[in-house]
């Protein structure tokens, strides 16, 4: 536990989380939005984003920084948008309306290969 704690005091996240009110889902969601390193408002920056916004945030933040770093890619903003996988709403969160018409949403059926 002790070391846990110290951990955690020591880490400071990256991202800023902020939940948004949503009329058309009918629910709040949390995000995680991650700023450039010495960001400013002035500037207009790259913009990812990150569905299954809740996996592996530390590791998208130390990729970002360093290709940033190594002037592999230009300092982006980050928006993760978390899946809430409890519930069944990825494909309405993934599929677009007009692609439900085209593309089955139904659940996989389990083979014997699962």
């Amino acid at each position: 536990f002790t070391l846990y704690f110290k951990y955690q005091q020591a880490y400071t996240s990256p991202y800023i989380d902020i939940t948004l009110d949503s009329k058309v889902l009918s629910e709040s969601r949390k995000i995680f939005i991650r700023l450039p390193n010495n960001y400013d408002d002035t500037k207009s920056y790259p913009l990812i984003i990150k569905s299954d916004g809740n996996f592996n945030l530390t590791r998208w933040d130390n990729v970002i920084t360093d290709l940033s770093n190594r002037q592999k890619m230009q300092d982006s903003i980050l928006v993760s948008i978390p899946n809430q996988f409890w519930q069944n709403t990825r494909n309405r969160d993934l599929v677009p309306p007009f692609a439900r018409q085209d593309v089955s949403i139904e659940a996989r059926p389990v083979t014997d290969n699962d």
